[in-house]
Formats: structure tokens, sequence, C-alpha cells
């Protein structure tokens, strides 16, 4: 078995130097003043279409305040870890509900949020596209879903899954504070068929 050949030098630093970059919250434009290069040099090494010289790497590599080393290594993975306070509150009602998104960033096609709702509170639901669909996992308490005209209880462990276009509310029954744990799923026909197993439709 042959060993794995490591990544050419170019993509290392394209891959290093954008992840860095990102975590020292600067742009394009600021990375270029800080270095002293332009910024389509460095929009040409980040996408990997060039190789930069030493000196183009020990430029960038000072305006980051990090090693060769660290541009050339093979990428770490970058984590970020925000805390509450930085998490976006998007809908806060009178009637004691509480939604919070928990992707700090766009995600293509999926958004993730948890549900807080307090005894005989209750929070409508956002309609969203008819390719959808919308998973709840009920993480504590007793909630009634209403939808379609029905009503269904979802319990501590259970899980809702209905369409994203259907009107819908949430209402806690329970005695206790209610949280659920809410997958919005918005794909295309191609990808909703595999994934969810629903029938792609015909495009008119």
């Amino acid at each position: 078995m042959k060993p794995l050949k490591p990544a050419p030098a170019s993509r290392r630093i394209a891959k290093n130097l954008r992840a860095i970059r990102k975590v020292r919250n600067m742009s394009q434009a600021q990375l270029a003043k800080a270095s002293g290069l332009p910024k389509s040099t460095i929009n040409h090494i980040e996408a990997g279409e060039s190789s930069p010289s030493v000196d183009s790497v020990e430029s960038l590599a000072g305006a980051l305040g990090v090693s060769l080393e660290e541009l050339l290594s093979a990428p770490a993975a970058v984590i970020d870890i925000r805390d509450e306070t930085q998490m976006a509150v998007l809908k806060e009602t009178e009637f004691g509900g509480k939604v919070v998104r928990l992707l700090p960033d766009p995600f293509p096609g999926l958004d993730i949020y948890t549900v807080e709702i307090e005894p005989e509170g209750s929070l409508p639901g956002a309609v969203q596209s008819p390719r959808g669909r919308k998973f709840a996992y009920c993480i504590s308490g007793t909630i009634q879903l209403q939808i379609a005209g029905k009503r269904f209880l979802i319990k501590r462990g259970s899980t809702a899954v209905f369409p994203g276009d259907e009107p819908h509310s949430f209402r806690n029954v329970g005695p206790g504070k209610a949280f659920l744990f809410k997958i919005h799923f918005y794909a295309e026909p191609e990808v909703r068929s595999h994934v969810l197993g629903i029938p792609p439709r015909n495009e008119e």
C-alpha cells in the first residue's frame, strides 16, 4: 500500500491562509493592507490558483502574526465556540415563546433552532418552502402541535415531521417549561428525494 502524498504546498497555504484570516476576523482587503500585497494576489492564493513566493508567504505570516510553519503545515481543524450571547434570538413572543438559531453562519438548505415555551405559552411556526420538511424533537415537557386543522402531542423524546409549507403552531400543555430542537430542511428536488425519500416534483 502506497503512503498518501501530502497536499501540494500551494493548497496547504491556501487553506491555512483563509482559515487563519477568518479567525483573525480580517477581510482580504485588510490583509492586503497589512501585508503590502495586492488583494488580487491574496484572492488567487486562497483560491489555490497561484504558488506564492517565499517573500509573499513571509509577508502574509507577519501580517497574521503566525510562523511560516503554520501557513505551510497540514491544515488543522478550526474550532469556533460562541457563547449564548452571540446566538441569534429570532423570535420572542409575548405568549411565552422563544426561538434561538443555533447556526451562527448561513448554511444553504438548513436551519437549526431551539424553541423554549413557558407553561401555557404558545408560538406560531413560520411557513417555509413547499420543498422542505421540518423536524421537531421534544427535549423536555409536552407540546401540542396544531397543523392542518389537527392537534398532535409531542412528548419528551418524540419527533414530529411535517411539511415546511403547512401553517402550524406550538403550545406548551405541560406543567413546566418545554424545549424543542427544530431542524428546517430546505432542499432542491434531487437532494430532497435522496435525503428525505420524497419523490421529486416535475418543475414547470
